[in-house]
C-alpha cells in the first residue's frame, strides 16, 4: 500500500500542465549570448507558437533533443509558424561552455541562459531536458520530461492539431 501511494505522489509529480495557460509567461530574467539581461517575456513572439527547451551542458538527453529541433528548426519555422528557444539551467561558470557547444553543434535557435536559477520554479519543473510548446495565448498545448526519440514527432503533432 505505502509502495503504490509512493508511485501515485511520484506520477503526480510528473503529470503535465498541457491545458494551463500562464496569465503571463513567468518574466524570469535570462542572459542572452552577448551576456545582457533579457526578460524571458520579451524574447517570446507572441504571434508565433513558441517552444521553450530547457536544457544543461551535462545532459545527453538534453543535447540530442536540441540537435533534432536545430536539423528541422527551419522547417518547422516555416511550416508551423513557431519559434524554438533554448534556455540552459547551467550553473552560471559553464555559460562559456554551453555557449561554445551550442556554436559547435550549429543551433541556429535563440540561446539563453538562466543564470539566477529562477527556471525550474517557475515553470515548476525539476528534470531535463523539459520542453513546453505555448500556442498564441500563452497556453501550453505541449509539454515532455526527458527525451525519447520521436518525442519530437508527437510535439509536431499537437502543434499542427492546434
Amino acid at each position: 500500500m505505502r509502495g503504490t501511494l509512493l508511485l501515485l505522489i511520484f506520477l503526480g509529480i510528473l503529470v503535465k500542465t498541457e491545458g494551463q495557460a500562464f496569465e503571463e509567461t513567468p518574466n524570469i530574467t535570462l542572459s542572452d549570448e552577448n551576456s545582457k539581461n533579457v526578460k524571458l517575456a520579451k524574447t517570446l513572439d507572441r504571434s508565433k507558437i513558441n517552444v521553450i527547451s530547457f536544457w544543461a551542458t551535462w545532459c545527453k538527453p538534453c543535447i540530442t533533443e536540441l540537435g533534432v529541433f536545430s536539423s528541422k528548426y527551419e522547417e518547422w519555422k516555416t511550416n508551423y509558424n513557431m519559434e524554438i528557444v533554448a534556455i540552459s539551467v547551467d550553473d552560471p561558470k559553464m555559460i562559456e561552455k554551453a555557449k561554445s557547444l551550442a556554436k559547435s553543434r550549429n543551433w541556429n535557435f535563440p540561446l539563453f541562459f538562466d543564470v539566477n536559477g529562477k527556471a525550474p520554479k517557475a515553470f515548476n519543473f525539476e528534470g531535463i531536458p523539459y520542453t513546453i510548446v505555448l500556442d498564441q495565448k500563452g497556453e501550453i498545448i505541449y509539454s515532455h520530461n526527458s527525451y525519447l526519440r520521436g518525442d519530437e514527432s508527437k510535439m509536431i503533432e499537437a502543434i499542427a492539431s492546434n
